[in-house]
């Protein structure tokens, strides 16, 4: 990477942190946000070979019973995986200040980030990480389906 590449990239990197510092408290600052999230699952699994048509996006409910959006960051992102059943979901939370990804106790089946928008590209890495691994288990699906 040359001098100016470096730049860029950097620059890329502070506005996307300036632009969803304030997600809590805009509401277009959260819709951009989840918006960017759910652009990486696409552009990720285009380039993994992956038919994103087979995610249920958003998988969690992110609304209140009377339609009302949460936008709390919990989540602010899901997706399940159809093909085998795997699910990512990412919460943001102010008040942590490194990042934590568990496996759910009972299915094992449900991959969480945890972490602060300060820690975005960390969360986006283990979601690229994440979007990568479904594309070996749908290669192997596919495979055998055909």
């Amino acid at each position: 990477m040359n001098g100016w590449t470096s730049r860029l990239s950097l620059a890329k990197l502070l506005w996307s942190k300036y632009m969803f510092s304030n997600y809590l408290d805009d509401m277009r600052s959260y819709v951009e946000l989840e918006k960017h999230l759910y652009e990486l699952l696409y552009s990720e699994g285009q380039a993994h070979g992956l038919d994103c048509r087979k995610f249920k996006v958003p998988y969690c409910n992110t609304t209140f019973s009377d339609g009302t959006p949460c936008q709390d960051g919990n989540p602010i992102f899901s997706a399940r995986n159809e093909s085998n059943g795997e699910i990512l979901r990412v919460v943001l939370d102010e008040d942590i200040d490194t990042l934590v990804s568990y496996h759910d106790k009972e299915m094992n089946c449900e991959l969480v980030l945890v972490g602060k928008v300060a820690l975005l590209d960390k969360l986006k890495k283990e979601m690229c990480n994440w979007i990568k691994s479904q594309s070996s288990s749908s290669h192997i699906e596919g495979a055998v389906m055909d």
